[in-house]
């Protein structure tokens, strides 16, 4: 007569189910959250950072200002962004979000340093043209004065702050908000009308490789030699070697310094002119 065998599980081999059996009932109430990040204004925040709250998953808004997170479906998110207030949102079981997120007023009275000097956050969201001579009292004209500098930049308050730089070194800006205005203002500038270029990697419409990649194939005299500079917060090697690859002349990081931006340029103009 058939006697049926009984196995025992040994005490590690209960922890080894039990823990199992806990990471199916976590994975089982996972859910893929889906979500874009936004201004005041409605436009995309690009690089905003989303985190779990409690825990280390995460991600980066990308060129549209979405992200896709794997999480519990009662977990918060925290999402934070330079210049604006961190906001804490209940996932609730939601599979799609929208996230606006507001300037934080605090950090307008903070003081910038802009490398030869500091400055008020709160007098740069006025006009530069605006600024009195008390105000840049003790700044040094430096050798790129006159230049005329193309930035390409979606951030409001990283353009306000090469604006304010560019205008006390008594440089001329001209303002492009993404890669496919950059392209279109230099190709219509004649050539030598534009020095140098202040280029932003990550950029709605266009992003700045594609960006420096179309100026570079123009056929004009001045467009293989201008000096574009890629501004991005990524540091890693792999990112500078991106930026080089597309034709780039150097990589300065975010958050923008002015010492750097300004010997940085006249460097790169210098040697352009020999």
């Amino acid at each position: 007569m058939y006697k049926p065998t009984y196995h025992t599980l040994s005490k590690r081999g209960y922890i080894t189910l039990l823990a199992l059996l806990v990471s199916i009932i976590t994975f089982a109430q996972g859910i893929t959250v889906k979500g874009i990040v936004i201004d005041e204004t409605d436009i995309p925040l690009i690089g905003a950072t989303v985190q779990v709250k409690g825990g280390q998953a995460g991600a980066a808004t990308d060129l549209d200002g979405n992200f896709t997170l794997t999480v519990n479906k009662n977990a918060t998110l925290v999402v934070s962004y330079i210049g604006y207030l961190t906001q804490e949102v209940k996932v609730q079981g939601k599979n799609q979000l929208t996230i606006k997120l507001v300037p934080d007023s605090k950090t307008l009275d903070e003081v910038v340093v802009v490398g030869y000097g500091t400055m008020k956050k709160s007098d740069l969201t006025g006009s530069v043209s605006s600024v009195s001579a008390k105000d840049v009292e003790g700044f040094q004209t430096s050798s790129i004065a006159g230049l005329h500098v193309l930035v390409a930049e979606d951030n409001r308050m990283n353009m306000e702050i090469a604006e304010f730089v560019l205008n006390v070194e008594e440089a001329s800006i001209i303002k492009a908000v993404n890669g496919e205005e950059a392209v279109r203002i230099f190709a219509d500038s004649r050539p030598g009308e534009i020095d140098a270029i202040l280029m932003d990697v990550m950029m709605p419409v266009m992003d700045g490789l594609e960006a420096t990649r179309r100026i570079r194939a123009m056929k004009r005299p001045d467009a293989r030699t201008i000096p574009i500079i890629a501004m991005t917060a990524n540091a890693f090697a792999e990112d500078r070697q991106l930026a080089f690859a597309a034709g780039m002349d150097m990589h300065i990081a975010k958050p923008l310094e002015g010492s750097e931006m300004v010997e940085t340029l006249e460097r790169f103009v210098k040697s352009s002119r020999k």
